[in-house]
Parts: structure tokens; C-alpha cells; sequence
């Protein structure tokens, strides 16, 4: 008696393979990867704040579930250390920045900006609306002032206008002056 069975005559061809016909699939699940997180000022400031509440009564090691219940699902010690290391520039930036904001705003001329802060100010003060447009154009007028190099100037681009309104909390309408 021979061994031959026709349905699986050809084991090079996939559909008669006759461990794909009888081995029953189980299904495997991949296990889950730590979706990184980027924390605000806010919340590094929130793990500080824990940190020194609970440093004198726990190692750094028996912090992290805590914390992890707290939210913060991918703390671990290095991060921690990273965090009081740095404390003083943490609160800084979150004292200056945006609470939401993830890293520090690098600004390219600061005294520029400042100044039209206070013409938007000024302005706002004084009951009128300002335009995009009109921001770009007395930023340039403000370079032009302060004799500030073709070279080194802002672009004044909708990207730059649309990142200075988002970096001084400032929403502004279209119409207007």
C-alpha cells in the first residue's frame, strides 16, 4: 500500500501544504509596545511635585507605579532623575511657556517680538482689530526700526505668524485693521 495521497501531491505549492490544512491556527497576540509619551511642563511638574512629597518614604523604584497609575504609563527611574536633574529649568520653562507646551519656544529676536506684544497690546487697548496682515507688516516696521540686519530677519511668513500667535496665546480675526 503506498503512501501517496493526491491532495497532497505538490508541497511546493502553498493550498495543498498539509500542515497549513491541518495544524489549527491559534491566535498569538503581539505583545503591546509603550506608545511614548512627551509630557507638558505641567505634567513633568506634577512628577516633581510627587517626587519631593514621597522622596524620604520611597525609592525611586516603588514611585513608578504610582505614577504609572497617575497616567504617566511609560515613567521609569532614569526619567525621573532626568527630571529633578533639570527641576530648575522645568519650572522656568513652564513658568514662561504655555502650560501645555512640550519644549521651550526658541525664539530668533525676542526684542522684535517683544515689541510688537505691546502693539498688539496697545492696540487691542484701544479697541481695534488686528489683522495677520497688519502684525507682519508692523513687524517689519519694528526690524526696520531697530535696524536689524536683512539677513537676520524674521520671514514674517503664515507659519511664523501662525507659531507667534500660538506662543502668546493670541487668536485674532481676520477683518479688521
Amino acid at each position: 500500500m503506498s503512501s501517496y495521497h493526491p491532495s497532497f501531491a505538490s508541497t511546493s505549492n502553498y493550498r495543498y501544504n498539509p500542515i497549513a490544512l491541518t495544524a489549527p491556527y491559534t491566535y498569538q497576540p503581539r505583545p503591546r509596545q509603550h506608545v511614548r509619551q512627551n509630557l507638558t511642563y505641567q505634567q513633568k511638574i506634577q512628577v516633581l511635585d510627587f517626587y519631593h512629597l514621597n522622596k524620604h518614604r520611597l525609592s525611586m523604584e516603588s514611585m513608578i507605579p504610582p505614577l504609572r497609575a497617575m497616567g504617566f504609563t511609560t515613567i521609569c527611574q532614569s526619567t525621573i532623575s532626568r527630571f529633578v536633574k533639570n527641576e530648575n529649568q522645568i519650572r522656568q520653562c513652564a513658568a514662561e511657556q504655555n502650560e501645555h507646551a512640550k519644549r521651550a519656544s526658541v525664539v530668533v529676536l525676542p526684542e522684535v517680538e517683544d515689541a510688537l506684544l505691546r502693539w498688539i497690546q496697545q492696540e487691542q487697548e484701544q479697541g481695534h482689530s488686528i489683522s495677520g496682515d497688519a502684525i507682519v507688516e508692523r513687524g517689519r516696521g519694528i526690524c526696520d526700526e531697530l535696524q536689524v540686519p536683512e539677513d537676520q530677519r524674521i520671514g514674517f511668513s503664515r507659519g511664523w505668524l501662525d507659531s507667534f500667535k500660538k506662543r502668546n496665546g493670541l487668536s485674532l480675526r481676520r477683518a479688521g485693521r
